[in-house]
């Protein structure tokens, strides 16, 4: 049930003697927008009052944008350390690696040779019986410590001539890429600290004040479009057959000249009906909503009581 209902009943009952009645009934209304932040913060300004006329891109509220402004340098941070480890992962061996690699490798063939020497020289000893078994057995143990690492030396350096690994250097620049992503969020959520208007508007109502905690999504003002007004009007349910959507109609209200408007939307489903079934005494007394877009009428109140009259 519409909330003027009274008033429709009201104008129904009073319409005068003797003077033409209009095809339809209905109540002024206008659009409401109901503006929130797509980010959390705290309010820091709220320039605008209640019942102020606004502009397009009037700011309506600001968020204090200094958390926001930390995250989005700490992302162009992680950003640049990305592209530096990724930098790192892709260069290639440089010279003086590449000479302390094998000035290692020719050390660790050094050492090896020494130690399997000295493992075949006590060897020779124990044989003769002129050294322990625990001679034999450390000289073969660091014989074979000494071969170990001259053979890992020879696998580094020949890691550092092939250069970066395919796979290292894939995920390295998968890193940079998730790095640029949270980047950009992190500076497009920085953008997003000021509530502007969309459109002339009338300010509604303020429902969060400055100093205070938002959450995103969070309603902050209530915008009311006064230049584009409309009526639902109630149109019985056979004139409908004869109505179409952009068809023109005509608005009055008391005390104001009649504006011309145009049918927006024409409803579903009839309204104003308390039983399942009816019989063809109750079928004339269905209406259904028809709204109505009126070219120009900045200066009706919502509320107002309407007649609307069809333009053939």
């Amino acid at each position: 049930m519409n909330r003027y209902a009274p008033l429709l009943l009201a104008a129904v009952l009073l319409a005068g003697c003797g003077k033409a009645q209009p095809d339809a009934q209905g109540v002024i209304e206008c659009d409401e927008e109901t503006l929130a932040f797509e980010v959390s913060g705290t309010i820091v300004e709220t320039p605008v009052a209640e019942g102020a006329r606004v502009m397009a891109g009037t700011l309506l509220a600001r968020l204090d944008p200094t958390a926001l402004r930390l995250a989005a340098e700490e992302a162009e941070a992680q950003l640049e350390l990305a592209r530096r480890e990724l930098a790192l992962t892709e260069a290639p061996a440089r010279k003086q690696e590449l000479a302390a690699a094998e000035a290692d490798v020719t050390a660790a063939a050094s050492l090896a040779a020494t130690a399997v020497a000295e493992r075949e020289r006590l060897a020779q000893l124990h044989a003769r019986g002129l050294a322990s078994d625990a001679d034999r057995d450390r000289a073969a143990d660091a014989a074979a410590s000494a071969v170990a690492q001259a053979r890992g030396a020879s696998e580094r350096l020949a890691l550092l001539r092939e250069g970066p690994r395919v796979e290292a250097v894939a995920a390295a620049r998968a890193r940079v890429v998730v790095a640029e992503l949270a980047a950009a969020r992190a500076r497009e959520r920085q953008d997003r600290t000021a509530l502007v208007a969309s459109g002339d508007r009338l300010v509604r109502h303020r429902h969060r004040e400055r100093g205070e905690m938002v959450q995103a999504g969070i309603p902050v003002v209530t915008l009311v479009d006064l230049d584009r007004p409309y009526v639902d009007a109630f149109v019985p349910q056979a004139r409908l057959a004869a109505l179409r959507v952009g068809g023109t109609v005509t608005v009055r209200v008391d005390g104001a000249a009649a504006v011309e408007g145009l049918i927006e939307r024409i409803g579903e489903r009839l309204e104003f009906t308390p039983r399942f079934l009816f019989g063809p005494k109750d079928r004339p007394d269905l209406v259904a909503r028809v709204r109505v877009r009126l070219a120009s009428g900045n200066q009706f109140h919502a509320g107002i009581p309407a007649d609307v009259t069809f333009v053939p």
